[in-house]
């Protein structure tokens, strides 16, 4: 994603990049802690000895989130520079190409 400052001068796009990358770190951060987090107490998660003294999280509702919540940011990340290549000075048929290809590079 910092590729994009790099290539499109455009300020809007260069907001569009820094308020995803702030999601994607906060989003990484939160999902570490809760993986970690997952159990209550931390040691519960691997001492089964504490069967009936612990409360964990559907971590697989967290899971099914966590893949939802990471294809939109991918999705988004993909779509985001599409509007400025086609501003491009380009036939319509290479600019069809290098959006295919780039969705296709996302994929």
């Amino acid at each position: 994603m910092l590729v994009y400052l790099r290539i499109f001068p455009n300020s809007t796009l260069r907001r569009m990049v820094y308020a995803g990358s702030v999601f994607v770190v906060l989003f990484a951060i939160a999902s570490l802690l809760a993986t970690i987090f997952q159990c209550y107490p931390v040691s519960a998660i691997w001492e089964f000895q504490l069967a009936t003294e612990f409360t964990c999280l559907n971590y697989l509702a967290f899971l099914y989130a966590s893949a939802a919540i990471t294809l939109f940011t991918d999705i988004a990340i993909c779509v985001m520079p599409l509007p400025y290549f086609w501003r491009l000075q380009m036939p319509r048929k290479q600019k069809l190409i290098v959006s295919f290809l780039f969705i296709l590079g996302g994929l």
